[in-house]
């Protein structure tokens, strides 16, 4: 059980590490250039291009929780 719960948290957490590390580099993680940037999280919450996408994103989340949770609470009384 132990061995698969690794394994699974390994194949998960490894590539989202990856992800997140290259999303503050300012090229390819692995150009030999690259430098560490937070320039592409500022475009992302200042240009109005992301944030009209982001702003789906979040009201869709915040609305599947919200029916998740209310339908879950009430599958859980039958």
């Amino acid at each position: 059980m132990a061995v698969t719960v690794a394994l699974m948290g390994a194949l998960v957490l490894v590539p989202i590490s990856f992800i997140i590390y290259g999303s503050f580099m300012s090229d390819s993680p692995t150009a030999p250039h690259s430098t560490f940037t937070f320039e592409n999280w500022r475009l992302v919450y200042t240009t109005s291009e992301y944030l009209q996408p982001l702003s789906n994103t979040l009201q869709i989340a915040a609305l599947v929780t919200l029916l998740s949770v209310v339908f879950g609470t009430f599958m859980a009384w039958i």
